[in-house]
């Protein structure tokens, strides 16, 4: 992902995650708590469970919530020239 892909899925997200979270603003304005905390609550399971379960086992290496271990992806790299050659062409350095 080029620098502008990552901050337009930065953005996304949040705008995502904003809009979503928006009726919970109203709920806690008309002093409906616990309905509010629904969604903020959703909104942090989401986080927690895709920073959990997903993001550690995607092949998708450019994206900025990737948490992928650097050995494992040296290893997937050179498993897979092609994919290694497109990343040394923009300057990744396979580390021994």
């Amino acid at each position: 992902m080029s620098k502008s892909e990552k901050v337009q899925l930065i953005i996304g997200f949040i705008l995502f995650f904003s809009i979503m979270n928006l009726p919970a603003f109203f709920l806690f304005m008309n002093s409906y708590w616990i309905w509010g905390m629904l969604p903020i609550t959703g909104f942090i399971l989401f986080i927690i469970v895709i920073g959990k379960y997903h993001c550690p086992y995607c092949f998708n290496f450019s994206c900025p919530f990737n948490r992928m271990p650097k050995d494992i992806v040296n290893e997937f790299l050179k498993c897979n020239p092609v994919m290694l050659k497109a990343w040394q062409g923009k300057g990744y350095k396979i580390e021994e």
